[in-house]
């Protein structure tokens, strides 16, 4: 198995922690609570706050700095990630003055959003904000909805100018990280997966782990792939990719990240209130998915 990038505090299986607030858009204290307890239970790395499972484009700045606040009370600043990408630059530097003050772990930070930027800009833009949150930086590579990449040159300048701690390589080019744990040996900067589905095969690559989503409901098979991979357990290993292999086939039914609240559900965890306004066809197709979760959940737990 190949050697990985980065360092042991921050390796592992890293939640992006789902958002959970009522019809208004009020954050759901109890709720919050309760699945934070459930995760730490079966023994997740960290908590990664308002990133693209947590659904921050639908959250208010107020609410993003109140959710910081609770699950930094909660579990304290080394275990949490913050998303700071915001597509109103004055409220990416609220948001990192609040990392800031409450010595969260790290900052991660999207590409500027929407319109097309040169890669010099983005190295600027990037070691700007760095700077003004005070922390050490992960870039969150997700070009699918940010509209740019992080290319490798960005990376290289940036991770001169600011203490860089990770990348987190999400979207559809799962072949990249190849490229990013080059670089990430070279600088001594940490990987991290968005691929859950193919955790094992990225791990074998050499990712320090994953931040991801289906670790709000399926905890325990993720922590198992990470702790059975650095174990060289391989029955264990597979048993549990195999698995989540088999519940990732059922996620592209319905739109990401409905399609992480349907699991929840069929795992009897509480999401909240739904923050986009839905068809009668999509939330049929959520009723149904949440269902085929539910058959499947009980096949493999036999």
């Amino acid at each position: 198995m190949s050697s990985q990038t980065g360092n042991g505090p921050f390796e592992g299986i890293w939640t992006a922690l789902w958002t959970p607030t009522d019809e208004s858009g009020t954050l759901k204290k109890e709720t919050l609570n309760s699945h934070l307890d459930f995760l730490l239970a079966r023994g997740v790395n960290g908590i990664v706050l308002c990133g693209s499972t947590g659904q921050f484009p639908y959250l208010n700045v107020a609410t993003r700095k109140e959710l910081v606040h609770f699950v930094v009370e909660k579990i304290g600043p080394s275990r949490v990630f913050v998303n700071i990408s915001d597509i109103c630059q004055a409220n990416v530097k609220e948001l990192a003055l609040h990392a800031n003050e409450k010595k969260v772990a790290a900052v991660m930070l999207l590409p500027q959003i929407y319109y097309p930027y040169e890669p010099l800009d983005l190295t600027t833009y990037f070691v700007t904000m760095a700077k003004i949150a005070g922390r050490p930086l992960i870039l969150y590579n997700f070009p699918e909805c940010a509209r740019n990449r992080i290319d490798l040159e960005t990376i290289d300048n940036v991770s001169g100018e600011v203490p860089l701690l990770g990348i987190k390589q999400s979207g559809s080019d799962f072949a990249y990280q190849r490229q990013l744990i080059d670089l990430g040996r070279k600088y001594g900067f940490n990987v991290y997966s968005g691929f859950d589905t193919r955790l094992q095969e990225a791990l074998t690559l050499g990712v320090t782990g994953s931040i991801g989503g289906m670790s709000n409901a399926i905890p325990e098979l993720m922590v198992q792939i990470y702790q059975s991979f650095k174990k060289n357990d391989i029955a264990a290993l597979k048993d549990a990719s195999d698995k989540v292999a088999t519940i990732g086939r059922l996620l592209s039914r319905v739109p990401f990240p409905l399609s992480i609240a349907a699991l929840m559900e069929a795992k009897n965890l509480d999401h909240g209130a739904h923050k986009e306004i839905l068809s009668p066809t999509t939330l049929y197709e959520y009723g149904e998915l949440i269902r085929a979760f539910r058959e499947t959940l009980a096949q493999i737990s036999t």
